[in-house]
């Protein structure tokens, strides 16, 4: 990774790891999940590291990171459908039951309703310990935001899709487990069918961040994001959103963009 502002040179951190997932906690700390070395955390200059070596977790593979902001906790997926969750104010880890997944690659959680998990081959819901999960055979889920208006919208490794409805079940016992996987094969949409990494949802407007370019779904219609009338064949990892209401896109392929007003206005790429 680099940190590079404005009045700042770019410093590299941390050059000899592979990081699979970031993200910035309440308190303004930098959280880095690694595949090979466990948990970085960043309190300013000073880092702190979980992982096996000091008992803190099972493994040291992490796919993802999500932040619960219902209960300040700091949530991991690892392999083999390990993850763990942290405590803040006890300074702790949680083992979490094992899911039915081999790589947890993705967690979010409805803000009315349970946690979603997804990774290879399938989607768990999760909601008082109690889960349970769609088999979903030859795909990978990437990426997914729950909305509790338009129920939730899946990136999976071959296409991207939302699961409809604003009631999408959130009482989890093994007596419903056929009753929910029924609900969820009947009301799903396909949106796009391209391999996709990254969704971000900015009002009524969803981007969809795939490995052959940037598209946008809005008012029921899926469009390429175009420049001089082009689609550029970005190949997207992730999407996030500033304070100024600017859409970064990090890509494999053509470094950091800025898109401001719906308009590339930044780029930062190794010279």
């Amino acid at each position: 990774i680099f940190s590079h502002t404005n009045s700042t040179p770019k410093r590299h951190l941390l050059t000899d790891k592979h990081i699979s997932h970031a993200l910035v906690d309440r308190e303004g700390n930098l959280w880095l999940g690694t595949e090979s070395d466990g948990l970085y955390f960043l309190p300013n200059v000073d880092v702190k590291v979980y992982n096996t070596q000091y008992g803190f977790l099972p493994q040291n593979k992490i796919y993802s990171l999500y932040l619960d902001k219902s209960t300040q906790n700091l949530l991991a997926g690892l392999d083999n459908g390990s993850w763990v969750t942290y405590n803040f104010s006890r300074n702790e880890f949680l083992h979490m039951p094992s899911l039915p997944l081999r790589r947890v690659l993705t967690i979010d959680r409805s803000p009315s309703g349970p946690t979603w998990i997804g990774g290879d081959g399938g989607l768990c819901v999760v909601e008082d310990r109690c889960s349970q999960f769609i088999h979903l055979p030859n795909l990978a889920i990437k990426t997914l935001i729950p909305d509790d208006q338009h129920g939730i919208y899946i990136g999976t490794s071959g296409n991207t899709f939302q699961l409809n409805g604003q009631n999408i079940p959130s009482e989890i016992s093994k007596r419903q487990r056929r009753s929910f996987a029924n609900y969820f094969f009947q009301h799903r949409t396909r949106l796009l069918n391209q391999r996709t990494y990254a969704l971000l949802k900015e009002d009524t407007r969803l981007w969809i961040g795939t490995t052959t370019g940037i598209y946008i779904s809005e008012e029921e219609e899926v469009k390429p994001f175009l420049e001089d009338g082009i689609q550029q064949p970005y190949r997207v990892a992730s999407i996030c959103r500033s304070p100024d209401s600017s859409i970064w896109i990090g890509t494999n392929s053509h470094g950091l963009l800025r898109i401001k007003n719906m308009e590339v206005v930044q780029r930062l790429q190794e010279p």
